[in-house]
């Protein structure tokens, strides 16, 4: 079976799902030790010597306090294990597999695991099909998706897929041991732009899917991406404007608003000494509080008197 790979900055912030990451990396180096978890490295420097995208034999995860210390830095991926006078193993950009990470998340929280971790609730991305609807506006259906597709062949805009899955019809690889492997949230490099895809017109922007097949390391691959999205930072290089501000995208994702407090209850206290609010149990107090009644941000408390 094919071995999806996610980072291990994802995959401590999707198996922690905003609970005790201390507990999770433990369960994480432990099962990787114990061969539950593979991992891998982008590149592994061991008995000094080096390669690239290799698996990391079990022993790099092995806990030992009193000769040596594993140095963990999740979010860049890298780890390193030294001792008291010099460093012995080092591994950059870890991946670990998905599937049996996916193992440390009880079943009813996987769902909601994943969304966080997700693209489409980080507003700083775009979709292709978003972006796609956007370049309409200044081109014809042909002409915009290949105006995308040379934006990303020149490095102008940055996209990131939900999902790649590929397939090397030459045999194993080094990308994985097996034919096929796969990655979440992958950094869609620009080779694959501008080597792999050779007609815009066949993608499936509508659904934010992308696909293309060509040679990478002498052999023939092909790749499929789901969930493609684009960095907004690129959306000036195409021409367009972000209509949506900080402010609105931070709106649409949920997060909570800045409450005044101090603000708030000095308002109410306000309300009360006017005779405008005469509250007789703490119950009246609270709905005063809430949301409906407009005092609850810094932006629409009233000037108090």
């Amino acid at each position: 079976m094919a071995i999806e790979w996610i980072k291990a900055s994802l995959a401590l912030k999707y198996a922690a799902h905003g609970g005790d990451e201390y507990s999770v990396r433990k369960a994480i180096i432990e099962r990787a030790n114990a061969g539950i978890i593979a991992a891998k490295a982008q590149k592994l420097i061991l008995d000094e010597t080096e390669e690239s995208n290799r698996r990391i034999p079990l022993a790099f995860w092995r806990t030992d306090d009193l000769n040596d210390d594993l140095l963990e830095d999740w979010e860049r991926g890298d780890f390193q294990r030294s001792d008291r006078y010099q460093i012995d193993e080092q591994a950059f950009g870890v991946s670990f597999d998905f599937l049996a990470l996916s193992e440390l998340v009880p079943s009813h929280l996987q769902a909601a695991a994943m969304r966080e971790i997700s693209l489409s609730s980080d507003q700083e991305w775009i979709s292709a099909r978003d972006l796609q609807q956007m370049m309409f506006t200044l081109h014809n259906s042909a002409q915009a998706r290949s105006a995308i597709v040379e934006a990303c062949q020149l490095g102008h805009i940055a996209g990131r897929a939900e999902r790649m899955t590929g397939e090397d019809s030459s045999g194993s690889s080094k990308l994985d041991p097996v034919s096929r492997y796969g990655a979440l949230a992958w950094d869609i490099p620009i080779w694959f732009w501008r080597d792999f895809i050779r007609d815009a017109s066949t993608q499936n922007w509508s659904l934010s899917k992308v696909s293309g097949d060509g040679y990478r390391e002498r052999r023939s691959i092909k790749i499929e991406l789901q969930g493609v999205h684009f960095h907004r930072s690129g959306l000036i290089n195409l021409g367009l404007e972000d209509s949506t501000e900080p402010e609105a995208r931070q709106a649409k994702s949920g997060r909570k608003p800045t409450y005044d407090w101090l603000a708030t209850c000095l308002a109410i206290f306000g309300e009360i000494h006017r005779g405008d609010l005469k509250p007789e149990n703490q119950a009246d107090i609270e709905r005063a509080l809430a949301p409906t009644h407009g005092f609850m941000t810094a932006s629409n408390i009233p000037a108090s008197s």
